[in-house]
């Protein structure tokens, strides 16, 4: 087993292998920020708050809300003396005031949230010109490397759950939000072989310890992979992250396949 693995949980192979946003995720959202700028800015399921510090450098106060215990311990030891507030509770039930909001971030953990009781919550912490930014980094094929890393996380990981990329931004978005932009930008992050083990188990569909010869399986086929494609250590993956600006829609129901958004 690469060094690096033992005694780390979930959480701790998600922080310290995920690859960040696009950097200039945030100046697209500081272009199109309402006159009155952004007060307060949460991150809904910030997890170990990748996705919540850049914030801070468009906003004057940032709120990471996230319902697990080991995610949220993991963004406040990260997010430590930055001035992010980091707090219990989920997109249904965030735990915020009333109209307390200009800017609701989720990232990658939209297609999780029952849509019907989100609207609800946000539309009851956003303030009247509040917007929400929906967010997300999705591995891309674009060359030989890449294209055996998706063949390997096929094989070796157990069955996606939920709906596709594709289903999310074309059908789910746009049933729940009032789009008025879009982004999107891919990039490149060099990873050593512990680093793309560490990349693998942080994902809900990687066989856990109870499931030992599935992931020795999966780590070694881990190490076969950066045997063939690594150069100077590391191997190139790509990211690309997308990502959808907009606003609930006016009070009404919107049906999104079995579910159904509102703000009623």
């Amino acid at each position: 087993m690469p060094a690096g693995l033992a005694g780390v949980d979930r959480a701790g192979f998600y922080q310290r292998s995920r690859p960040p946003y696009a950097p200039d995720i945030h100046k697209f959202v500081a272009d199109r920020r309402p006159e009155g700028g952004l007060g307060v800015v949460a991150d809904i399921g910030c997890g170990t708050g990748l996705s919540t510090a850049p914030f801070l450098s468009i906003a004057e106060h940032v709120v990471g809300v996230e319902p697990d215990a080991g995610m949220r311990a993991m963004a406040a030891e990260r997010l430590s003396g930055t001035g992010v507030e980091i707090v219990d509770g989920s997109a249904e039930s965030t735990g915020l005031p009333d109209s307390s909001v200009d800017l609701l971030v989720a990232a990658s953990c939209f297609e999780w949230f029952d849509h019907r009781r989100a609207a609800r919550e946000f539309r009851r912490v956003l303030r009247p010109t509040g917007r929400i930014l929906l967010m997300w980094n999705h591995r891309m094929v674009i060359d030989c490397a890449t294209y055996e890393w998706d063949r390997l996380w096929q094989r070796h990981m157990g069955p996606r759950l939920g709906p596709e990329p594709w289903d999310i931004e074309n059908l789910m978005v746009p049933a729940f939000l009032r789009p008025s932009a879009r982004f999107r930008r891919t990039e490149r992050h060099r990873y050593d072989r512990t680093r793309l083990c560490q990349f693998a188990l942080s994902s809900g569909y990687a066989p856990g310890e109870s499931q030992p010869r599935r992931r020795q399986a999966l780590l070694r086929a881990i190490t076969a992979f950066h045997a063939k494609h690594a150069s100077d250590g590391g191997v190139s993956l790509a990211f690309e992250t997308t990502a959808t600006l907009g606003a609930l829609p006016p009070l009404r129901t919107v049906m999104m396949g079995n579910y159904t958004a509102s703000g009623k």
